[in-house]
């Protein structure tokens, strides 16, 4: 984690992802599937010199609809949405009734963008706008990814 984020620049890779609760690695064998192993976190960096790809962290404190408003629209201003764009969400199960919140305010401020998301029981994210190095791994927070490329 420390090395990728010495390499960081803003745009060129965004960190999503946490722990997961009750995930399964599944292998098909002919027609057989087997779920036997577990998963406890994943985090997924993407990189690619057409995605360009930033993030957001919304702590704990950040709880109101205004809060997480401000922070999404920061985000907006400082990127450039290309011809596709994908939304991720990685949320704190702490935050689940906020998640309705969080999701419509998402729409509201990137009304054209798909958003897949999921909760766990700890979150990995980068704020790609900070120019700080903050920690990666996170506790009561939702992280946003957006995925934009030609």
């Amino acid at each position: 984690m420390k090395g990728l984020q010495k390499r960081y620049t803003p745009g060129t890779f965004s960190l999503w992802g946490g722990i997961c609760v009750d995930l399964k690695l599944c292998k098909k064998f002919n027609s057989t599937q087997i779920c036997a192993q577990s998963i406890h976190w994943t985090a997924i960096t993407l990189s690619s010199p057409t995605l360009q790809s930033w993030s957001t962290v919304l702590l704990y404190s950040c709880r109101s609809e205004l809060l997480i408003q401000e922070n999404l629209e920061n985000l907006k201003k400082n990127i450039h949405l290309q011809k596709h764009s994908l939304g991720l969400m990685f949320s704190c199960c702490v935050r689940i009734d906020w998640k309705d919140m969080e999701v419509a305010v998402f729409k509201k401020v990137f009304p054209n963008v798909p958003l897949i998301g999921l909760h766990g029981d700890g979150e990995y994210g980068l704020n790609t706008l900070s120019e700080k190095r903050e920690n990666l791994m996170h506790t009561y927070s939702t992280i946003f990814t957006i995925l934009t490329y030609q």
